[in-house]
């Protein structure tokens, strides 16, 4: 009986040695196994770029995190702002209404749609869109001081200063 003991344990040992070594060889500098990166890491890794001004660097992760999560909303976003980086207008546009259709009515995609038509000078669309999110209830700050630089565009000095004062007060940061 010792001798087939003996010899499961010394088999389960040899099975353990050759797991360790396996997961050692696995394993990057780090000393962390090296996986595929998640969408989310990849998008992580795009922000990250972007925030470093490095727009162009930064579009492959985005890009490859789609592959992986088709319906990613982040990845699009950050391939609209890489694209706006670029000045590629279009290209943003079509992300960032992409991005909508995956996340209907969010706020802050819609705020962006607009931020994104007062840069191609469509007012008018770009301001019901802030009234729209103004009048939602919950808007992000971002619509009041949007709809602010619109009035001022209108000499319309006083009802732009209350827009920046709701925005103020919505988020004092």
């Amino acid at each position: 009986m010792t001798g087939t003991a003996g010899r499961y344990i010394t088999t389960a040992c040899i099975i353990l040695l050759a797991a360790c070594m396996l997961i050692s060889s696995c394993q990057n500098s780090k000393g962390k196994a090296s996986l595929p990166p998640t969408s989310s890491q990849l998008v992580e890794k795009g922000y990250s770029l972007l925030r470093e001004n490095k727009p162009l660097e930064a579009e492959p992760f985005f890009n490859q995190a789609l592959e992986k999560e088709p319906e990613s909303v982040q990845a699009r976003l950050g391939l609209a702002r890489s694209a706006l980086y670029g000045k590629r207008i279009e290209d943003a546009r079509r992300l960032l209404e992409e991005a909508l259709e995956r996340k209907p009515g969010d706020p802050e995609i819609r705020l962006k749609i607009a931020d994104l038509l007062v840069l191609v000078e469509d007012r008018l669309e770009a301001r019901a869109i802030y009234r729209d999110l103004i009048r939602s209830g919950n808007p992000p700050p971002g619509a009041y001081i949007g709809y602010a630089e619109i009035l001022l565009d209108n000499d319309r000095s006083l009802q732009a200063r209350q827009a920046v004062e709701k925005a103020i007060a919505a988020d004092p940061r």
